[in-house]
């Protein structure tokens, strides 16, 4: 902290500025960060009530997903440029043992980036057909039980079922 003075007038927290911010942001301890800036508790905690914004949590928060997010795209952009030019340099030079293995490197690298960005998706997708299901079937015969006491809606009802059954088939 560069020689802050106690008393009035600046506010102790905004003169660290945003390395203090961050760190309350993150949800750093006051007493943590009085022993790290050399700022006494009672400054920090006047900073965080009256200085400090906590709608700048999500949006820090947000703004290091999109960080992390963009650089591993980054990132994994500039390895498969990588391995294209081992890829290249090797099929020049007629090595074709180095050219398989870093086909095999890039094909990975882009089934990653595929993961990553959301266009390849390997999980299945999952159909329940309850149709099929013991519950439906008990559930089906208790109805059908109960409408046995009621000829005429036993018979409608049980008209409809088939109607659904076929239509299903």
């Amino acid at each position: 902290m560069k020689g802050h003075q106690p008393g009035r007038g600046r506010c102790a927290g905004c003169a660290v500025g945003d390395p203090l911010d961050r760190d309350l942001t993150a949800g750093v301890p006051l007493a943590q960060l009085a022993k790290k800036y050399k700022i006494s508790g009672q400054s920090l905690g006047a900073h965080k009530r009256n200085h400090w914004n906590p709608a700048l949590v999500a949006a820090h928060r947000k703004q290091e997903l999109e960080g992390t997010a963009l650089s591993s795209l980054a990132e994994i952009n500039e390895a498969i440029r990588h391995m294209k030019a081992i890829l290249g340099a090797s099929v020049k030079a007629g090595l074709v043992g180095q050219a398989l293995s870093s086909n095999r490197e890039l094909r990975q690298n882009l089934e990653f980036l595929a993961r990553l960005t959301g266009e390849l998706n390997d999980k299945p997708d999952l159909v329940v057909n309850i149709a099929m299901t013991s519950e439906w079937s008990r559930i089906r015969t208790v109805m059908l039980t109960t409408l046995m006491k009621f000829p005429d809606a036993c018979r409608a009802v049980s008209d409809e079922l088939a109607k659904l059954d076929k239509e299903a088939a």
